[in-house]
C-alpha cells in the first residue's frame, strides 16, 4: 500500500521525487518483491528500517545472514540504484538507563556491540556493491554512533556511503553539539546531506537546547529541525554542501 502511494506521488512530481521500495528483509522473496516494485512502480531502490522492535527482537539484523539476504537481493536487481537504511541504535537506553522489554535477555553492552557490528556489515555491504548509493538516515540518531562510523570508515575507500542528518537531534543535546560536527568532519562534509522523513518522527512533547515543544504542524517541525541542523554547522561552505550541493548531486546521480 505504502509503495503504491509513494509511486503515485513520484508520478505526479517526477522532477522533485525519487521513489524507494519499502522492503522487509525478514520476509521470504525479498529479491522477487524488490524486482516487482522496481519494475511495476518504477522505483529507484529500497528503504530498509532496521531499528524496528521486530527486526531487533533478538538482535537478528546484526546477524550477517540477514545482510547476505539484502546483498543477494541487490545483486539480482541491478536496477536498484540506492538503499536508504534506518540503522538501529540504543543510545536512548543509556539516556533513560532502561531497556525495552523485548531486550530483557541482553545486557546493554551486548546490545551496543550488536549496533556496532551492524555498522561493520553495512560498510561491507557498501564495498561489495559500489554501484549502489547507501544512505544511512538521521546521522544514526546518535553522535556516539556517528563518530564510531567515522572511525570505522577511517582508511577505507567507501565513496558510495552517505550520511543523512535530518531528525538526528531528538533527546538531550546540551554539551554534545560539537560531537555531531566532529563525526561529520571525520567522514567528510561532502558525504553529509540533509533530507528524509523529518516531519514524521517528532513526539508530542520534546525538547532541544532547553526549549520545550508541543505538537508541531508539518511545516513547523520541518522548520525547527532545519534550524537546529544549521546551528550545528556554523561554516557557510559546509552549509552549502550539506543543505544544497550534496543532496542535489546525489539525486542527479540516482536519476
Amino acid at each position: 500500500m505504502w509503495n503504491d502511494k509513494t509511486a503515485a506521488i513520484v508520478r505526479k512530481y517526477p522532477d522533485r521525487f525519487i521513489g524507494l521500495c519499502g522492503v522487509d528483509p525478514r520476509l521470504p522473496g525479498l529479491s522477487e518483491n524488490l524486482a516487482d516494485c522496481l519494475r511495476n512502480l518504477e522505483m529507484k531502490g529500497m528503504k530498509i528500517r532496521i531499528n524496528d522492535s521486530g527486526l531487533m527482537n533478538d538482535l537478528r539484523f546484526s546477524n550477517k545472514e540477514i545482510f547476505d539476504t539484502v546483498s543477494s537481493a541487490i545483486s539480482q536487481n541491478p536496477a536498484a540504484k540506492v538503499a536508504l537504511i534506518h540503522v538501529a541504535n540504543h543510545d536512548h537506553y543509556t539516556l533513560r538507563n532502561e531497556k525495552n522489554s523485548w531486550h530483557d535477555d541482553f545486557t546493554l553492552d551486548e546490545i551496543f556491540k550488536a549496533d556496532e557490528r551492524e555498522l561493520d556489515f553495512l560498510i561491507e555491504l557498501a564495498q561489495k556493491h559500489p554501484e549502489v548509493k547507501f544512505i544511512l538516515a538521521h546521522s544514526l540518531a546518535s553522535h556516539r554512533m556517528t563518530n564510531i562510523l567515522a572511525d570505522k570508515l577511517s582508511g577505507k575507500d567507501v565513496p558510495n556511503l552517505f550520511l543523512e542528518i535530518s531528525k538526528a537531534f531528538l533527546g538531550p543535546l546540551e554539551g554534545q553539539e560539537d560531537a555531531y560536527l566532529l563525526g561529520w568532519k571525520k567522514i567528510g562534509m561532502e558525504k553529509i546531506f540533509y533530507g528524509s522523513d523529518v516531519t514524521l518522527g517528532y513526539p508530542d512533547n520534546w525538547s532541544y537546547h532547553g526549549k520545550k515543544f508541543r505538537r508541531l504542524s508539518v511545516p513547523e517541525a520541518l522548520n525547527a529541525d532545519f534550524q537546529f541542523a544549521h546551528e550545528l554547522i556554523p561554516q557557510q561552505d559546509d552549509q552549502d554542501l550539506v543543505f544544497k550541493k550534496n543532496g542535489r548531486k546525489l539525486l542527479e546521480e540516482i536519476k
